[in-house]
């Protein structure tokens, strides 16, 4: 949620915004996140890690949304 340019939240809605510019599908949102989770729910998130994780939970997720 905290980027250096722009936030979480923003990311989110600019890669929406491009994927129906395109007319693309939107691309999967994995929050990585040590603060409060409630911003997943805010951003319309598709998966959650808290922080610190292991690998294997991050692998775990791209394996399930890039097949």
């Amino acid at each position: 949620m905290m980027l250096p340019i722009l936030d979480g939240a923003g990311l989110a809605r600019a890669l929406r915004a491009e994927a129906a510019a395109r007319g693309r599908a939107m691309p999967p949102i994995i929050l990585m996140t040590a603060s409060h989770t409630s911003h997943a729910e805010r951003i319309g998130a598709d998966a959650l890690l808290r922080k610190p994780f292991e690998l294997d939970e991050l692998v775990g997720l791209l394996r399930r949304f890039l097949g």
